[in-house]
């Protein structure tokens, strides 16, 4: 079976895809303008959270090994699932995505998980207010984990309407 042709990176606006990249450490390395995702983006990826929900029983990892510490949870936005995350305009490194499918979201910024029990993001991550880490917070049932994800929509679309 043949490979795909890998696509050049290269700085500026990637028509195709609807990107635009500048050079990072080495010219190899093109980093995404945008540094957050944007409204209607954040509401579609709700929406795309929503039927892995739907269709998929909770994963969650929190990994204590030694220089390899990391969270991920497949109901929450932390989730490095392609499904999540489809195109490259959503990664940090969009090129990596294309070329070698690697799942690097960019920053919610202001933008707030279903799973995170505070009002607003924050620089400080959700780990210690996740609904699904945290030991003082009930892990949410596949229905309350939809409930959540839908005021987060709800609330999303009012907000730009």
């Amino acid at each position: 079976m043949p490979t795909k042709p890998k696509i050049k990176p290269e700085p500026g606006l990637n028509q195709e895809h609807g990107f635009t990249t500048r050079t990072g450490a080495f010219p190899d390395i093109q980093v995404n303008v945008a540094r957050v995702i944007s409204d209607p983006q954040y509401i579609e990826a709700l929406k795309r959270l929503r039927k892995i929900i739907e269709n998929r029983k909770l994963k969650s990892v929190d990994s204590t090994a030694p220089g390899d510490k990391y969270t991920e949870c497949n109901w929450g936005m932390c989730s490095d699932l392609k499904e999540l995350w489809p195109t490259p305009e959503l990664h940090i490194w969009p090129y990596d995505f294309l070329n070698e499918g690697r799942v690097a979201p960019l920053s919610l910024g202001k933008h707030i998980c279903p799973m995170d029990t505070r009002e607003s993001g924050d620089a400080m991550g959700c780990f210690y207010s996740c609904r699904v880490f945290q030991r003082r917070h009930k892990t949410p049932t596949r229905e309350e984990a939809l409930q959540l994800t839908d005021a987060a929509i709800a609330k999303a679309e009012e907000k730009i309407h």
